[in-house]
């Protein structure tokens, strides 16, 4: 599946997802089962969707440490057993779903290791985007302070994309030149944390870029793996995922990424970034890199 498609699916699902809500509410008030019954099918939906062993990166909350290892996700009936191996250790939990207030979120309490996370999930069938995605805070702690949070991410276990066909589908763009949409353009503004890996390597980072206007163009400014970076998003028209190029020292990364969930744990943006050319030319046996962005929705208020 491409990007692009990804992201089609991503958008379409959002979509149907906040309209089957909405209808519901109206519905409620004629029948008040009809509520639960939605959240007793999502419930079971996402703890089935769950159950399995994935890939996983992150970085601790605090210290911001990163990570990376292996998760394994069982269920016992309603409730989900989750065990993380990072660095030859286990961290254990026990995973319930929880709505905020109709999103589905995973709430996983690693009772021993003092930490609890929250995550959205996505359907299995969404491919090059994570099973699942949160924020990570201690135990006795909220969400609230997201400066002082980690975040997680677990993807599956699957094939890189062929560069050649990314290099397609910038060559397409490129030629085209495609309609940007403006309105699309105005969701993606705001503060995001990034943890990404380095798919050569296995090397796990982070970093914090903000996204605004500058005139009519859509920049990004912050850091990326402890280096500054800069670049631009071009979000087009017919649902068609977001053009994303920035630059950290002297390379250039550039991703046909994207993908809009509902509510906060979700990523805003998540796909992978191809190193480039200044002449936008994809770089013949590169590694990409597989990036997560965070919306921060306490620091963009």
């Amino acid at each position: 599946m491409s990007l692009r498609i990804c992201h089609l699916v991503f958008y379409v699902f959002a979509i149907s997802v906040s309209g089957m809500i909405k209808a519901i509410g109206a519905e409620v008030a004629k029948d008040p089962h009809r509520l639960s019954d939605y959240f007793t099918r999502t419930r079971e939906t996402t703890l089935s969707s769950l159950v399995g062993r994935f890939i996983v990166v992150g970085s601790q909350p605090i210290t911001g440490k990163t990570y990376r290892g292996s998760v394994v996700v069982t269920r016992q009936d309603s409730r989900l057993h989750v065990r993380e191996l990072i660095d030859g250790k286990a961290r254990i939990g026990i995973g319930t779903i929880e709505f905020e207030p109709e999103a589905p979120t995973l709430e996983v309490l690693f009772e021993k290791s003092g930490i609890r996370a929250s995550y959205g999930s996505w359907p299995s069938r969404v491919k090059q985007q994570p099973r699942a995605s949160g924020w990570v805070g201690l135990a006795n702690e909220g969400y609230h302070d997201r400066e002082r949070l980690g975040t997680e991410v677990w993807y599956n276990d699957q094939p890189l994309p062929d560069p050649a066909s990314v290099q397609r589908q910038l060559s397409s763009v490129l030629k085209n030149q495609l309609k940007t949409d403006a309105e699309l353009m105005q969701v993606d503004v705001g503060d995001y944390r990034i943890v990404g890996e380095d798919t050569g390597t296995g090397r796990v980072y982070t970093g914090k870029v903000r996204v605004q206007f500058t005139g009519k163009r859509l920049t990004i400014d912050g850091s990326i793996d402890g280096k500054i970076a800069r670049g631009e998003m071009v979000c087009f028209t017919d649902s068609k995922p977001a053009l994303i190029k920035y630059r950290t020292g002297t390379h250039s990364m550039l991703s046909f990424a994207g993908g809009y969930g509902v509510g906060e744990n979700y990523p805003r943006i998540c796909g992978y970034f191809y190193p480039v050319s200044d002449s936008s030319q994809v770089i013949p046996n590169s590694s990409p890199r597989l990036e997560t962005w965070f919306y921060d929705w306490k620091s963009s208020e």
